[in-house]
């Protein structure tokens, strides 16, 4: 039977054993969340008839429901664990108890009125199920079908039984354990290296702020999020005065994509006294940033603009000799390697509209913009203009996985003149693997048309399409070291075999975040250093330039960068490069060094 040993497992044992991987031989068949007109209910399905609690946190703003044990079987309740809905915004389990089963609710504010009530049959058939309803208006309760009786609730001094098997009670149920300090004493010799060991140490000293920290610290390096989640929750059980604690949790809960939730801890947060300055603005950008998810629409600006220096802006053979029908010509003086200065401007538009669906899908727009005016080359001004529309398709809450099929236009102007317009589309997908490491891709097709003009009478021979993909692999270090990785595959099936073209393309960055030296700034900094390398075989001669050879080129590039954010949205970005390009034609063989200063702001 149900004893007062729940009362430690339903927020405490009970969420942190659901963070943990269970075998697979589930005999609850499972949870089903819904949403009616007034209420939210939930449907625990068990194996068979049995006496039950619902009893309703301090804060009413966790519900547990308490059965005897239904066996082992794992936290995706059979395969699917239902996230949120309505009222509940979080979900845990305890599968492991001797003679227990604790489901616990997380809700996103506290209910006016609930009740419980077993179905036994259906049309004469064996039916095992616990029906909870959650109201958040309770003069509607008679006007929502069912059986038991509502219980009001709110706020109280300790954990409350609303309903049980026996009838339903509202008497208050005593202090699962006392209150103890804030910061318990460091326990002697080192702190658990091992997700296991962690888990262990903490359960036997629960009150220990810095057994919970490990724990919660090995299982988010785990990507067990909710047993973090839990661990920290069963630490407020104990102690409610812990406003890092709640901080903690909000971050965690955004994670996990319940931004109603982390919102209320972050509240909570903010009203405690003497926070520290750095936690209390991080506190309001984030639920500044909640704010921003919870809403239907989002935009998103970012703008930078700077100037750039290159040694050869116009890419031009070093030497000054090239070949022109298959003989060596040197070049003019227009024509040979030319250093120069330009001004750019870059901005990049985002809007999302969120599909109102359990895992926040979205319809997003993205507009690219990017200008440059050179100080003396003026043949070399470019202007490109890009847009793309498509759904981003989330699963598996904050930290799952995301795909995103789009469509795809361009525009491109040289010295003021159309240079080639672009249609297409593609897909690209998002994987986080663990806390540390993720996968991007990309695959996309597009048709370019170029404008043939007087300065380029042979621009149509590049018309055609250009297919491409690329892999990208990321991997944190640290907290402030990261490294990024990719490599690509582009074809140009063009309209002349000389201008058509297979590419790879190999890219590895390193990225370092560190804090201001002399404590110039509050952000910290970040540094990076780069390199890639690329590969381009084309199909044909050009008979123009060299009839007896085939352009094959390689390229190595090199670079160093370092952003600075200086006030507020405010930043400043140096970039230094060098790019080295060899090719079978003298034509294309250059070098360029180039630095880049530039100021932007995001909004």
């Amino acid at each position: 039977m149900i004893g007062d040993g729940w009362r430690l497992r339903a927020i405490g044992f009970l969420a942190v054993a659901a963070g943990l991987s269970m075998p697979a031989s589930a005999q609850i068949p499972g949870l089903r969340l819904g949403v009616h007109p007034g209420m939210t209910r939930a449907v625990l399905d068990l194996v068979e008839e049995a006496p039950y609690q619902v009893l309703l946190a301090p804060d009413a703003r966790s519900l547990a429901i308490v059965v005897p044990n239904q066996g082992r079987h794992p936290r995706q309740f059979g395969g699917r664990r239902p996230d949120r809905a309505g009222l509940i915004q979080a979900v845990a389990i305890d599968p492991d108890s001797a003679d227990e089963t604790v489901v616990l609710l997380r809700l996103a504010k506290a209910p006016e009125s609930v009740r419980a009530f077993p179905i036994a049959e259906d049309d004469g058939r064996p039916l095992y199920r616990l029906v909870v309803d959650m109201t958040e208006d309770s003069s509607r309760t008679t006007r929502v079908p069912g059986k038991g009786a509502w219980a009001l609730a709110g706020p109280g001094a300790g954990w409350r039984q609303l309903a049980s098997s026996s009838g339903t009670a509202t008497s208050t149920v005593p202090p699962a354990a006392p209150q103890v300090a804030q910061a318990a004493p460091r326990p002697a010799g080192p702190l658990p290296t091992d997700y296991d060991s962690a888990f262990r140490a903490m359960m036997a000293d629960p009150a220990n702020l810095d057994l919970t920290f490990r724990f919660a610290e090995l299982a988010m390096a785990a990507g067990d999020l909710e047993g973090a989640v839990s661990a920290f929750e069963r630490l407020l059980i104990f102690n409610p005065d812990l406003p890092r604690i709640r901080y903690e949790l909000g971050l965690l809960y955004m994670r996990l994509g319940s931004y109603q939730v982390a919102r209320g801890y972050f509240e909570d947060v903010a009203r405690a006294p003497d926070l520290p300055a750095d936690v209390r603005a991080s506190t309001q950008t984030n639920m500044a940033e909640i704010d921003k998810r919870l809403s239907a629409t989002t935009f998103g600006v970012s703008v930078q603009t700077g100037v750039r220096w290159q040694s050869n802006a116009n890419a031009a053979n070093s030497a000054g000799v090239v070949k022109l029908f298959g003989l060596d010509a040197t070049l003019d003086s227009t024509s040979l390697q030319r250093s120069d200065w330009n001004g750019y401007v870059q901005a990049g538009l985002t809007f999302a509209y969120d599909l109102g669906t359990q895992d926040r899908d979205t319809i997003e727009t993205g507009l690219q913009l990017y200008g440059t005016r050179q100080l003396d080359i003026s043949s070399l001004d470019l202007q490109v203009a890009q847009v793309d529309l498509g759904p981003r398709l989330r699963f598996g809450g904050e930290d799952g996985w995301n795909l995103r099929p789009y469509a795809l236009g361009s525009l491109v102007t040289l010295d003021d003149a159309r240079y080639f317009v672009s249609f297409g589309g593609g897909v690209a997908v998002d994987l986080p693997v663990t806390a540390a490491f993720g996968l991007d891709a990309d695959l996309k097709s597009r048709f370019r048309r170029f404008h043939v003009s007087e300065a380029r009478p042979t621009a149509a021979d590049k018309d055609g399409w250009e297919h491409g993909g690329r892999l990208g692999l990321r991997y944190a270090l640290g907290a402030t070291d990261q490294v990024r990785a990719g490599g690509g595959v582009t074809f140009a099936n063009t309209r002349a075999e000389s201008e058509r073209y297979l590419e790879y393309a190999f890219d590895l960055a390193y990225y370092r975040q560190f804090k201001a030296p002399f404590a110039i700034t509050e952000q910290p900094w970040v540094a990076s250093l780069s390199g890639g390398r690329t590969l381009r075989y084309y199909d044909g001669v050009d008979t123009t330039i060299d009839p007896a050879t085939t352009r094959y080129d390689r390229e190595w590039s090199v670079g160093a960068g370092l952003s600075v954010r200086v006030l507020g949205r405010w930043s400043i970005s140096l970039q230094l490069q060098q790019q080295w390009v060899r090719s079978a034609i003298a034509n294309f063989t250059y070098t360029n060094t180039s630095g880049t200063i530039g100021l932007g702001y995001t909004f």
